[in-house]
């Protein structure tokens, strides 16, 4: 979840990581905690977009993924696949896709394309 979070928030996801990005996930971790306790008692309601942004992420990759948040029917999840799914589909839910075009053959072609397996590090 904080791997999604810190990709997903203010666009970082374009900008990259420069050093360790365990690293990254400790300093965004340590400044959320610290700008959200800041916040007052209506502000944290704003805290509610977070999990209905996940919320709407689940639901989306759970009626149209075969695999979930996975590219094959293995139990365990790579990192990239996983912020490569969850990431992509809020930014398609965030431009509005329309759920009646979606077609779930045209999504597992894609997780199995050479282009994803390239740019999740998938070994061919």
């Amino acid at each position: 979840m904080l791997r999604f979070y810190a990709l997903s928030e203010n666009d970082n996801y374009k900008k990259g990581v420069s050093r360790s990005f365990s690293d990254y996930l400790d300093r965004f971790l340590e400044n959320k905690k610290n700008e959200l306790s800041k916040l007052s008692p209506e502000q944290q309601k704003a805290i509610n977009k977070y999990r209905n942004d996940m919320d709407e992420v689940l639901s989306f990759v759970n009626e149209f993924f075969p695999f979930g948040f996975r590219h094959t029917s293995n139990p365990q999840t790579k990192h990239s696949i996983f912020e490569a799914i969850s990431v992509g589909t809020l930014l398609a839910i965030r431009m509005g896709v329309n759920k009646d075009k979606i077609d779930k053959d045209e999504i597992r072609k894609a997780i199995n394309s050479k282009e994803f397996k390239e740019n999740t590090h998938i070994a061919n």
